[in-house]
């Protein structure tokens, strides 16, 4: 017979406070996992076969496949070396980090010469690793120098965090490009968080960004161009140059860590931590317990059923297995604290373009989650943001949002078109993410319109690496923000149409971004486009900003962009950076900031045309073809 409307309420209230009643909810605990994408405490053969099919770049760059390596809690130590390759996640179930131990956790180089910069869409948490070791040591270099060394060589959207390491953090891999000593391959990182480690090296990391660590020793190293510590126990050094590439802010002023599921005695909980300010070292990890009889856990196949879970009062959270998921209407999130949680988990956005997801009420949390765009035969910004934050909000229970990631371009040939007829689709975006409500604090996103893509049949062996064209995959904005007291820390937003941020609401703090311009601008675009970050809201505050430009597009001419960042007056800054990676002789940003009538600092070109990683200051509105004292980095300003 059907219970009783009070006693479902009952048992709601007591799923999240682990109370008698939780048994009489209506999803499984423990829920049924799906064997073809989690692995529950995998063997190194099931690891290996896994990472051998999604770990080489060519191979598993834009596959389908998805998948999660779960560790269960114990005094053992899983023997295995968990190697993470493309859409590949590993978590442990442990209520605490320290339950879960793991022997190593590797990622290497994504492809020989080109180091990481390709590795994307991977992710480690909460766990310990008790004995590093970089799985290709003696093949590349010789002894022993990995000993000791977690080797996790990442890029833009693979954050690690809740881990603990007996041994040092090393954000790269060494490769060994000619004779002489070995080298550290490049990497375009990052986000680490509530990570314990001896020391942390970054090799080769163009920039990165960290939050609440405990360095034990000294000896931690800077990102090459662009980095920020914050709310953490131990430094990293500066190397004693004079226009330091680094950023260090004391505390955290406010943060809820993301949310993440555990087990315990034979049943499983989602953990939602609590909210802290002013935070210094390791987070706490204490809060609220979703038990799993109020979690729908969802997976691709029965996609169809998340708009009435989200309806339903009985459930409180949803967790999406890994997976590509079709979504056929807006996930609208209108109950307060509503958690949406994922694991390799992406979300394409419905046929109609409305949002994927929305919240209009404070105090949600949405995690994990990877946002995908939608192809369509024409070329149309009409839009509706992807990820759309709306309503009130609460500075007392903000609306939290965790590794959030956005995807617009083409890379399932699933109709088996061509590769010319399939070029011809575009995946269009308006705004990938919209934070329309005050409060908002974003831990942790990559918005990326693709500078690359993939034509090839799925059917094929390696993907056809397509380099995107002007006009292809029209989209405005990577972020628009309209409500005030909102906090980003560790953005990253790339290659869109028009300003990559705009940020009209007030009381605005951004800790950290990694920007590039689209590839394919040319000088009229580039009119339109006024700068990376347009601030229009009052009492902004920008920490380690920086914004690169590759304007390789198809025509020879140089491409001058007007400013990185343009800000009102009262805007307070502290290190912003332009860098032009690349481009034809003359090619950059003119200007590193506007600040209300005042340019601030000039900007760099390019002295040729190749690749040569030194540049030329911008000391006048003509190109200065004589190098600079400090040439071999970008312009660095503090104000």
């Amino acid at each position: 017979m059907p219970i009783p409307r009070f006693k479902c309420l009952l048992a709601s209230l007591a799923a999240v406070t682990n109370g008698p009643l939780a048994a009489a909810a209506l999803e499984a605990n423990p829920p049924v996992l799906p064997q073809d994408t989690i692995t529950v405490d995998p063997t190194q053969e099931q690891i290996d076969k896994v990472f051998n099919v999604m770990g080489p770049e060519l191979l598993g760059h834009f596959r389908q496949e998805r998948h999660l390596f779960l560790f269960t809690p114990g005094d053992q130590i899983h023997q295995v070396d968990v190697k993470l390759g493309y859409y590949t996640s590993a978590a442990g179930l442990g209520e605490h980090r320290d339950d879960v131990k793991i022997k190593n956790l590797y990622v290497g180089d994504g492809s020989p010469g080109a180091g990481a910069l390709n590795n994307f869409w991977r992710s480690a948490e909460n766990f310990r690793v008790t004995n590093p070791m970089g799985l290709q040591g003696d093949k590349v270099v010789p002894g022993n120098i990995y000993a000791g060394k977690l080797v996790f060589a990442v890029s833009q959207a693979s954050p690690i965090r809740n881990v603990a390491i007996d041994g040092e953090l090393w954000l790269f891999e060494l490769e060994k490009l000619g004779p002489g000593d070995p080298t550290s391959g490049m990497a375009s990182g990052g986000f680490a968080a509530n990570i314990e480690a001896n020391s942390i090296l970054t090799g080769g990391q163009q920039q990165f960004y960290f939050r609440n660590l405990k360095l034990v020793n000294d000896g931690s190293q800077q990102p090459v161009f662009n980095g920020l510590i914050m709310g953490s126990e131990g430094n990293m050094r500066s190397d004693g140059k004079e226009q330091t590439s680094f950023t260090n802010v004391p505390k955290t002023p406010v943060i809820a860590e993301k949310p993440f599921i555990f087990k315990r005695a034979g049943k499983f909980f989602m953990r939602v931590p609590d909210l802290q300010r002013d935070s210094v070292g390791i987070s706490s990890m204490a809060g609220r317990d979703i038990a799993f009889e109020h979690v729908y856990t969802a997976t691709p196949d029965k996609a169809g059923e998340l708009n009435s879970k989200v309806d339903d009062p009985d459930v409180h959270a949803i967790w999406f297995t890994p997976g590509n998921y079709a979504i056929d209407k807006t996930l609208l999130i209108d109950r307060d604290n509503f958690v949406m949680l994922g694991h390799a988990a992406y979300l394409q956005q419905p046929k109609d373009q409305s949002a994927t997801i929305k919240v209009t009420v404070k105090g949600a949390r949405v995690a994990g989650l990877t946002f995908e765009a939608r192809a369509s035969p024409g070329k149309t910004h009409k839009s509706e943001p992807m990820l759309w934050i709306d309503g009130e909000g609460s500075a007392d229970n903000p609306t939290v949002l965790s590794d959030i990631f956005v995807r617009i371009g083409r890379f399932y040939n699933d109709k088996h078109l061509p590769m010319d007829e399939f070029a011809k689709l575009q995946v269009t975006a308006d705004t990938s993410m919209y934070v329309n409500q005050n409060h908002v604090v974003a831990d942790h996103f990559w918005m990326w319109k693709a500078d690359h893509e993939n034509l090839a049949d799925p059917r094929e062996t390696k993907l056809y690496w397509y380099q995107t064209k002007q006009g292809d995959n029209p989209a405005n904005h990577g972020v628009i923000v309209g409500g005030n007291d909102v906090i980003f820390y560790g953005a990253h937003v790339e290659h869109y149409d028009m300003e990559e941020v705009r940020w009209i609401g007030d009381n605005g703090k951004m800790y950290f971004l990694q920007n590039e311009w689209n590839y394919a601008m040319d000088q009229d675009d580039t009119n339109v486009k006024s700068a990376a970050v347009v601030v229009l809201g009052q009492n902004f505050e920008g920490y380690a900003l920086g914004s690169y430009c590759n304007f390789v597009h198809e025509h020879p001419a140089p491409v001058i962009a007007p400013y990185g960042f343009l800000v009102p007056a009262d805007a307070r800054l502290k290190n912003l950076l332009v860098w032009p990676l690349n481009g034809a002789k003359g090619s950059g940003i003119r200007s590193v900031v506007k600040r209300g009538d005042e340019v601030l600092c000039k900007g760099v070109l390019k002295p040729s045309g190749d690749v040569d990683p030194t540049y030329c200051l911008l000391d006048t509105p003509a190109v200065d073809d004589n190098m600079g004292s400090e040439a071999d980095k970008g312009v660095m300003i503090v104000l």
